[in-house]
């Protein structure tokens, strides 16, 4: 009788012990717990709604967790629907027995999706100023990304999520002079902190490969700061200065056209109601071309006659800043 028993906890002890390594290491699909994650869902945001099929079990013994993989997954905030690529959980055992919100984190991944869309829905999700201007700057592009949230006990979520992803073909305007088309570029996002990193892109014609961002929030204003590589052929050299508000006087001196590469550090504040603020620029590298018509001698007679008109400047490196309204200039 002691043997019979001894060998029945035995194999109840092994029983347990290799559906643990089972559900460890391969996991078991289920639609157990497909209720439990819909109404969790629910509490977290009753404008929530998770599609899928089913869920996939996995049991983490070490922070005593189960990890629940929703398969063929889908999200749908307010009527706006978006495809998941991937949507993992970790749920607290202690948590779920005791009836709580149990849900510690959740790893999602989101397939290329317009992007006007996804800032709809996070917008409606957790309102910001920053989400509501660039709802009203970009006119189209797609998204693609992942991102990790952490919650606490009531389901808020954290301030350490982090968000990661791409843009691709971005076109957007701002202040309603400066066009940025044709971009891609990867991003994160932390809390109050935005960084870019343009891969390809033009702005006013102007080539950004390989330049960055960063804007940092600080109550109601964004901090920004950018380095950008431009490039570009100008052929139309007075609407180009006019967009940044600098004049030449035509009669004086007129620019054909210029062709430059140079690195610029810009930085300036957004303030409430889209107020732009100490707006600086720090920048260095080569003028390639610059051809020019000038007359000079219209209005000083210091120059002779055999001074052409049209002159034309060749592979010049130059440095300049833009502070206060105020451009210095340097050239060898």
């Amino acid at each position: 009788m002691i043997k019979w028993i001894t060998a029945l906890i035995f194999g109840l002890i092994t029983a347990v012990v290799l559906l643990a390594i089972f559900l460890s290491f391969y996991g078991l699909e289920s639609k157990y717990f497909n209720s439990f994650v819909k109404e969790k869902t629910k509490t977290f945001d009753h404008n929530l709604d998770l599609n899928f099929n089913k869920t996939k079990i996995l049991l983490n013994l070490k922070n005593f967790e189960l990890k629940i993989k929703l398969l063929e997954p889908e999200i749908i905030y307010n009527n706006n629907q978006a495809t998941l690529t991937r949507f993992v959980g970790n749920i607290s055992i202690q948590s779920f027995f005791k009836k709580e919100f149990a849900l510690s984190n959740i790893d999602v991944g989101l397939g290329k999706t317009d992007i006007k869309k996804v800032i709809s829905i996070v917008k409606q999700r957790k309102p910001s100023t920053f989400l509501i201007i660039l709802r009203q700057l970009v006119n189209q592009g797609e998204i693609k990304g992942e991102a990790k949230l952490y919650f606490d006990n009531n389901g808020k979520i954290k301030d350490n999520y982090i968000i990661n992803g791409s843009l691709f073909n971005l076109d957007a305007k701002f202040l309603d002079k400066f066009y940025l088309v044709k971009t891609s570029a990867d991003f994160q996002i932390t809390k109050n902190k935005y960084f870019f990193n343009i891969e390809k892109g033009q702005l006013i014609d102007v080539n950004l490969q390989n330049s960055n961002i960063q804007i940092t929030k600080n109550k109601n204003e964004f901090f920004v700061n950018t380095n950008l590589n431009t490039q570009a052929r100008i052929n139309n050299v007075n609407d180009f200065l006019n967009t940044f508000s600098l004049l030449i006087n035509k009669e004086l001196i007129n620019i054909n056209s210029i062709s430059f590469d140079l690195i610029n550090n810009i930085s300036f504040i957004v303030k409430k109601g889209f107020k732009i603020e100490n707006f600086v620029i720090n920048g260095k590298g080569t003028i390639d071309n610059i051809n020019l018509n000038h007359n000079f001698k219209k209005y000083t007679n210091r120059f002779n006659d055999n001074i052409q008109k049209e002159i034309s400047f060749n592979s010049n490196k130059v440095s300049y800043s833009l502070k206060s309204k105020i451009i210095k200039f340097e050239s060898n």
